[in-house]
């Protein structure tokens, strides 16, 4: 017969195992690296009309969207985005990565002169659904301190790169006063090859509430610096206003 401490021993090993299996999924939950329609319609499926993350938002029809930018401020691209902007009178959300913000704050200071908004992308853009809590937390407080020490204002809203995140992250940046914004189309695209390709694609998804993915740092972004002033022709050709997320957000509480 088995003894009464070896069963419990085997269910204790069974119950740990299970709670292992449990923790990966709630890291690895958010993963969105599968790039294919049929993984973002479920990943939005999961993650829309929750608390936690915005990926749109319910403008009641009305056609405004909002504009964003990660991965700046970068040199190479970061004056176009705002030329660009400035020639549409277009205002937009930058996401910017602390780091790059300490090495340019001119660029982040002329984007707040010319009324656009800064919000918290990490300090050095890691890839946080791999990462401690703990370690959020310093990149995130980072951020925030360096955007503080250039424009004066502190962030309201928080973006994972990669759009890679877990529980704890998207806990601890609630905790700290964070809004979680992902995003409902993305400009870039790797099977996207001229500026056509670009504003069809963007065009076939947006909609009135929708936030809109750009980057102008990092990776080579003249595609996107070439398809940006088309494609807000073309936006504003349907009718939309393109506005700060914080503009946007405020539908919200209506």
């Amino acid at each position: 017969m088995i003894g009464v401490e070896r069963i419990w021993r085997i269910n204790w090993l069974w119950l740990a195992g299970l709670a292992a299996l449990f923790v990966m999924a709630g890291l690895y939950m958010y993963r969105y690296i599968d790039d294919t329609e049929a993984a973002k319609t479920v990943f939005l499926a999961k993650n829309m009309g929750g608390g936690n993350l915005i990926t749109q938002v319910d403008t009641r029809g009305e056609r405004i969207i909002a504009l964003t930018f990660d991965d700046g401020p970068d040199p190479r691209f970061t004056p176009d985005v705002l030329d660009i902007l400035a020639k549409k009178e277009v205002k937009a959300t930058f996401f910017v990565i602390g780091e790059s913000a300490e090495r340019f704050p001119g660029l982040v200071e002329q984007a707040i002169l010319e009324g656009h908004e800064i919000e918290n992308h990490t300090y050095s853009h890691p890839e946080l659904d791999q990462r401690e809590p703990v370690s959020f937390y310093e990149e995130l407080i980072r951020c925030e301190r360096v955007i503080h020490r250039v424009t004066g204002r502190s962030p309201s809203y928080f973006r994972p790169p990669k759009r890679l995140y877990n529980n704890e992250v998207v806990k601890t940046a609630q905790l700290n006063g964070y809004q979680v914004v992902l995003w409902t189309v993305a400009m870039e695209n790797k099977n996207d090859r001229t500026v056509k390709d670009v504003v069809k694609r963007v065009m076939k998804k947006v909609k009135p509430g929708a936030i809109i993915l750009a980057h102008d740092g990092t990776l080579n972004r003249s595609l996107t610096i070439r398809a940006l002033p088309v494609l807000i022709d073309e936006l504003h050709k349907q009718g939309y206003r393109l506005v700060t997320l914080k503009e946007l957000m405020a539908y919200q509480g209506d």
